[in-house]
């Protein structure tokens, strides 16, 4: 999905669920609250990226393939990364940092 359209459909939810902002920026760091106007707006984000239908049924299979379509973006570019150092120790630290950066662990 191209940045500026995903940038577009989060304007667009904001703007038709009339959420609250602050809530969509705990979100991003992690915090959920159970508001109305938020779970619209989350309704909005998830059938607009094609993760639900109208119904709120989840569509498994194109999660997966979204899913693996940045998991292979996020692999080309830390390959890249590391592959410009020498060394297995260089190199697997920026490949781990690179991860990092990437992909947001919860442990």
């Amino acid at each position: 999905m191209k940045i500026r359209s995903s940038v577009k459909k989060l304007k667009d939810c904001k703007e038709s669920s009339k959420v609250d902002p602050d809530l969509v920026t705990k979100s991003q760091k992690g915090e959920y609250v159970e508001d109305p106007k938020y779970m619209k707006f989350s309704f909005c984000m998830t059938k607009s990226l094609n993760l639900l239908d109208a119904e709120g049924n989840f569509k498994e299979k194109t999660f997966l393939i979204n899913l693996m379509d940045n998991a292979y973006l996020v692999l080309k570019r830390c390959k890249s990364e590391g592959l410009k150092e020498n060394g297995n120790g260089k190199r697997s630290f920026i490949y781990l940092r690179c991860l990092h950066h990437s992909v947001h662990f919860h442990c």
